[in-house]
């Protein structure tokens, strides 16, 4: 018997031409006895099939295949034959289609975005821009963050949240955030269709030849102002991205236990340059309320070299629920707080799990502790409804705090009773010297199966954000070799290494920044099987890193 159930998972797909079928992806099972691939948590863009005769721009689909397309966005493909986004050759083809967009297709003839020829097609809770019949399917603009920049995270308005479907969706999206959340704060839990779940608002791009400008965002049913920025000594062109965090706690936390739980990440794109700004950012009454701080006593910090710092000069207004400061560099993290309240217990660089040969190891690092006492650990499967104590710094003395310390300590964790094909959700807290517990993050692992994990595995990077090192665990069944592609925001590639040799069992790949700016980097890992005289790729990853400075 020939099989093949190959994962193409968490993938960016792009700018690929085909001369037949299959710009982005091309799958054929004409001489296997079984082919059932799962393709999940995709971006497929761009993707052009040359054949008038085949088509499929995004995925071409030829024979004796039951494939199964899960929370995957197909954008923006062309095709000369039918079938822009998707194209069926043959009757011997059974494909289930689930969760899944297809959007701004095009297709010389025939379907723009599905051609499903005379194949068996099950599509539902879809969201189809030409439409296709289905459970749960829509045909609505899904409201993409920014598709000229390819960001197909979705705006808070955005018709596919919570639209989708839990039968067969992956545990955690194309970021690595769980699916199943309320991050629209609707109180309702759900399945979003597409490759992200919404969680956060990422709002506004402005063209370069504007200097003033307001950020705006549908909330509450309406259009709401988040942020408005005056540039001066404006000198060349680019774009602005402002990124809002709605009822968001900061990542790391300012230097105070508590803030409003909003926050914004500003930054330039394409050269924009200024000599200084004035920026006003807003807040809601109901994430002040979260915070437990005094309203009139708010200021506007900004993260920077590793701290946050207080703005002291901004003012406030609280009649319209406003902050503003003048003659600023707006680039960075920023979020409100309280300069009057007691500092952070523990100022954490990151939380990551990683899957080792003893079970899970959670790993943090503390760059400063402030009345430390320890660290606690809960966790919970993904089937358990509450979280329980899984060990703390009374029972295990490496979970023991410093007190007060400047300089920090690298800390983990090795968690061994846990089940294969299981999903854990781990949280960390700290605890300080008046016994108050501080939730600072929570992470979450799937755990492959003996038969998965025999065969090959690529895991998150970690630290992640990291400075100026990061590492990726390799697990392979037996001698391969890895080519490692890193790219930045732009697409651009800035960083490759070719043939690569790992050793059967678990390997660890590190990359470092050392030479690199700080900003967000796409990795593309690729894993083949050398036989002999015939090179395979078995498995590719990529993922997204934030390295600091």
């Amino acid at each position: 018997l020939r099989t093949s159930s190959p994962i193409i998972e968490s993938n960016i797909i792009c700018n690929n031409s085909a001369s037949n079928l299959g710009g982005g992806i091309g799958i054929n099972g004409h001489f296997l006895t079984t082919n059932d691939p799962l393709i999940q948590n995709n971006l497929i863009y761009n993707n052009e099939s040359l054949s008038a005769s085949y088509g499929g721009g995004g995925i071409g689909i030829y024979s004796y295949s039951t494939p199964d397309l899960i929370n995957n966005i197909v954008y923006g493909n062309t095709s000369v034959g039918s079938g822009g986004g998707l194209r069926i050759q043959s009757s011997n083809v059974t494909i289930t289609i689930r969760n899944c967009i297809f959007w701004n297709n095009q297709a010389s003839t025939g379907n723009n975005d599905i051609h499903a020829g005379s194949g068996s097609m099950t599509v539902e809770y879809c969201d189809v821009q030409e439409g296709f019949d289905g459970t749960g399917n829509i045909s609505t603009n899904p409201n993409f963050l920014h598709t000229l920049r390819f960001d197909f995270h979705l705006k808070r308005n955005s018709p596919c949240i919570d639209a989708g479907n839990a039968t067969g969706a992956p545990t955690s999206d194309f970021d690595g955030n769980p699916y199943n959340q309320d991050g629209d704060n609707d109180e309702i839990n759900g399945y979003d269709i597409g490759a992200f779940e919404f969680l956060q608002d990422s709002i506004h791009y402005t063209n370069g030849n504007v200097q003033n400008f307001t950020a705006s965002t549908f909330e509450n049913g309406g259009l709401d102002t988040i942020a408005s920025v005056s540039l001066n000594g404006y000198s060349t062109e680019g774009d602005i991205l402002i990124d809002c965090f709605t009822k968001s706690f900061p990542v790391n936390g300012p230097s105070s236990t508590k803030a409003v739980y909003r926050w914004f990440r500003i930054d330039t794109i394409n050269g924009i340059s200024f000599t200084n700004a004035n920026l006003e950012l807003y807040y809601s009454d109901d994430e002040l309320k979260l915070s437990g701080l005094s309203e009139s006593n708010l200021t506007l910090w900004r993260y920077e070299n590793g701290d946050w710092y207080n703005f002291e000069q901004s003012e406030i207004d609280t009649s319209n629920n406003t902050i503003q400061v003048s003659n600023v560099d707006i680039v960075g993290d920023w979020a409100f707080s309280d300069a009057n309240d007691s500092p952070v217990p523990v100022f954490i660089e990151g939380v990551n799990a990683i899957l080792v040969k003893e079970g899970v190891k959670l790993i943090w690092k503390t760059e400063s502790e402030f009345e430390n006492l320890g660290f606690e650990i809960w966790r919970k499967s993904s089937l358990e409804d509450h979280y329980q104590l899984l060990i703390d710094y009374h029972s295990d003395e490496n979970l023991l705090g410093l007190g007060n310390s400047s300089v920090g300590k690298s800390y983990s964790y090795i968690d061994k009773n846990i089940t294969e094909g299981s999903t854990y959700l781990y949280k960390l807290m700290n605890v300080d010297y008046n016994g108050t517990k501080h939730d600072i993050k929570s992470v979450s692992i799937t755990i492959l199966s003996e038969e998965i994990k025999d065969k090959y595995f690529i895991s998150d990077n970690y630290p992640n954000p990291f400075n100026p090192v990061t590492k990726i665990n390799v697990v392979v069944g037996k001698a391969s070799s890895y080519d490692l592609e890193i790219y930045n925001i732009l697409g651009q590639k800035v960083y490759n290494e070719k043939n690569n040799i790992i050793n059967q069992g678990i390997n660890e790949i590190k990359w470092d920044g050392s030479l690199f700016s700080a900003g967000v980097y796409i990795y593309k890992i690729s894993i083949f099987n050398n036989q002999e005289t015939k090179k395979s790729t078995v498995l590719i990853k990529t993922g997204k890193m934030l390295l600091l400075k």
